[in-house]
């Protein structure tokens, strides 16, 4: 590797620049050792022909060299440490390498690696972006499949999909007489659930006008699409709701109770304009 060593000098000068690490990047052994992770080293493995092609030639020179000092029979050969005085001194060989004796034992908790201690990681850039699944444009973000324009469509594809897989799942286990919901607990506490659901709706319906509520169409078209930017977690934070009802909102599968609009418009920053922006955002 010596005689390229100013070429894998300016690679790596080149990848500290243009490439944004993370500390996924990185792994840290029991030892203290820090290894590479992937996809950096799958992407340093695209490189290996660039670097087969450089040390083509240094290693045909010295094959070359080998076999003509092979077919001189003239050269004595030369054997290292023939000397007898250094042959009988016996050194000591270390049996464990000093890597494994670190300050910190393997038990004990790293602080800086929890997410106290943990910087922002930003999404660093491909060295070789690949095509997008869908459009086959190229992806410029790493550990994704499909580019920016098409991921919306996607994560709302694999949101139908995860619904129709958790129904289909539910009613083989209704089958095989194993439902989770076949529980006298459980029943209780879903009839509790949706009778205080029932109450507030009502109470809502009291104080608000219907005729000046926005229909299901307007909230599907101004709503719905923006909430593709926001994780579940935020939209069940932001609206009180369950993971499983905001994931249906978010594939436009349900829509909410229109008591719950408020919250949504103020997540994705949409502006109820007209009499039912006043009805809609009174106290509840």
């Amino acid at each position: 590797m010596e005689p390229i060593r100013p070429d894998v000098d300016a690679f790596i000068l080149d990848l500290l620049e243009d490439r944004v690490f993370t500390s996924r990047d990185f792994a840290e052994l029991p030892n203290g050792v820090c290894r590479l992770c992937s996809p950096v080293t799958h992407d340093l493995a695209l490189t290996l022909p660039h670097w087969r092609m450089l040390m083509q030639p240094i290693a045909a020179r010295l094959a070359q060299a080998f076999r003509e000092s092979r077919l001189e029979q003239r050269a004595a050969p030369r054997i290292l440490g023939a000397d007898p005085v250094h042959s009988r001194r016996i050194r000591p060989v270390a049996r464990h390498s000093p890597l494994v004796a670190t300050p910190r034992k393997a038990s004990q908790p790293r602080p800086y690696a929890s997410k106290e201690w943990s910087a922002p990681r930003p999404e660093g850039l491909s060295l070789n972006p690949i095509a997008c699944a869908s459009c086959g444009e190229p992806v410029l973000k790493r550990r994704r499949r499909h580019c920016e324009e098409c991921m919306p469509e996607v994560k709302r594809a694999h949101g139908i999909r995860a619904i129709s897989a958790a129904r289909k799942a539910l009613a083989a286990q209704s089958l095989a007489g194993k439902d989770p919901r076949a529980n006298r607990e459980a029943g209780r506490k879903r009839g509790a659930a949706n009778a205080e659901h029932h109450r507030r709706n009502r109470e809502w319906a009291r104080d608000h006008d219907q005729s000046a509520v926005r229909d299901r169409a307007w909230f599907l078209r101004e709503v719905t699409p923006r909430l593709d930017v926001f994780s579940l977690v935020e939209i069940a934070k932001a609206t009180g709701l369950s993971l499983a009802a905001c994931s249906r909102f978010r594939v436009s599968s349900r829509v909410p109770h229109p008591r719950h609009w408020p919250a949504f418009c103020a997540l994705v920053s949409v502006a109820i304009e007209g009499p039912e922006s006043r009805s809609l955002t009174s106290p509840l």
